[in-house]
Order: C-alpha cells, then sequence, then structure tokens
C-alpha cells in the first residue's frame, strides 16, 4: 500500500487524471487472487502504517521530514546512475554521480539538497525500467502481501533493487528494522494527502495507475497512448 502510493504521488497530474478517465487494455490475469491481497495490505495501512505517519507527522517539525526524506532518497541513489549505464546514459550517469557526491559530503550524509541548487537534478532509474529499456515484456501483474503492486519485470526489478538498499547491511538487526521502520513512515507520511485522489474501484485505479507511470518513466516521458495523438 504504501509503494502503491508513493507512485501514485510521482504521477504527473495530468498523468492522472488520463489514467482516471480512461479504460485500461491490460489483460489482468490474476486479478481474483490480486483484490483479497490488496484489501489485506489496505487494512494493515489503515491500523498500522497510516496511523504511524500521521502521529509522525503530528511530533516532527516539516523541515526535519523533509531531511529525513532527503536522506533515504540519498541512501538509494547509487542504483541511478548504475541503471543510466545499463540504458546507456553515460552523461546522466556522471552527473547523477556528482549528485551523489555533492549531497553525501556537502548535503551532509544527504539530508540537505545542494546539488539541485548546483544545477545536478534528481532523476528515477531502476533495475526494472531498465529491463523495459532492453525490452523485457511487462508480464502479469501481482499484488504481494505488504510490498503492493507491480508486473514480473519490475518485481524482478525491485528484487534486483533491494541489494543497493543500503539499511539491509547494518549489523545490528533492531538498529536495521530501526532505519528500515523510519524509512517506511517517512514515505508514508509524504502521501497521506495523496489518499484522496483514489477514485472508483481502488484495486483498478492504483493497477492502472501503476501501469500508466511505469509506461511513462521506462520511456522517458513519452507516453505511447493513441488518445494523447489527438492532442
Amino acid at each position: 500500500m504504501v509503494l502503491d502510493i508513493l507512485r501514485l504521488r510521482l504521477l504527473p497530474l495530468t498523468l492522472l487524471l488520463l489514467v482516471v478517465g480512461c479504460a485500461s487494455p491490460y489483460e489482468d490475469r490474476f486479478e481474483p487472487v490480486n483484490r483479497p491481497i490488496r484489501k489485506f495490505n489496505d487494512a494493515l495501512d489503515a491500523t498500522v502504517t497510516k496511523p504511524l505517519a500521521q502521529g509522525y507527522v503530528a511530533v516532527v517539525p516539516d523541515f526535519a521530514r523533509t531531511g529525513v526524506a532527503n536522506f533515504f532518497v540519498n541512501l538509494r541513489y547509487p542504483a541511478v546512475p548504475l541503471n543510466q549505464l545499463l540504458q546507456g546514459k553515460p552523461t546522466l550517469a556522471a552527473q547523477d554521480t556528482a549528485r551523489f557526491l555533492v549531497n553525501s559530503t556537502v548535503g551532509l550524509a544527504g539530508f540537505l539538497d545542494p546539488a539541485t541548487d548546483m544545477g545536478l537534478p534528481r532523476h528515477q532509474e531502476d533495475f526494472g525500467q531498465t529491463f523495459g529499456v532492453w525490452g523485457f515484456p511487462m508480464g502479469d501483474y501481482f499484488v504481494l502481501p505488504v510490498w503492493g503492486g507491480g508486473t514480473t519485470r519490475d518485481l524482478v526489478g525491485d528484487a534486483l533493487g533491494l541489494f543497493f538498499y543500503a539499511p539491509r547491511y547494518m549489523g545490528e538487526a533492531e538498529h536495521r528494522l530501526a532505519v528500515i521502520a523510519l524509512d517506511t513512515v517517512n514515505v508514508r507520511a509524504q502521501v497521506l494527502a495523496a489518499d484522496s485522489l483514489v477514485r472508483g474501484d481502488r484495486y483498478i485505479f492504483l493497477r492502472d495507475s501503476w501501469l500508466q507511470r511505469r509506461e511513462f518513466l521506462t520511456n522517458d516521458g513519452v507516453i505511447e497512448d493513441p488518445f494523447l495523438d489527438d492532442f
């Protein structure tokens, strides 16, 4: 649920409106299995994650939450230039390597974001996008307990991405779990306002938004949709 709402928040508003208004041609073979898992994830979010996020927002000042969010973005960032290299984008890979180095040093381990002010904007690349650029099909759509929804291609990419998730390598289990818990609550806090974006059938909305956004990112913002060709 947390990851699904985050994906929605990052979706451009105009694209969101298209998702709401247009039927998806995607064949969801596992919908009868996915829907109960979606309900389980939503119930878990409503009883655990969302209340924790609301308490976090109520107690932690905005500037501190921004710093924590920046820190976790920077923590994951080494995977971005790596995937840019794999996609044949060496110039962007060099720029984003510089961004990571600047924010990790001048930006105090990523809590600050001086790189953006220096003309090194943030990009998003992951292994699922790389597989898409390489021509691998999306595959079937699945909803996994706790993790959320994704296609076969992107779930494999997510699994590879976990190897670049630094908290996994913290020595003490309690420290590792505490950092992962803070990361999860921080993500959920960022998207509390996005809950109201969901309209109609929740399962279909989240699924189609996910599919549209992955196409958008994989194609570097070029949306292959005949509806758009009329404009």
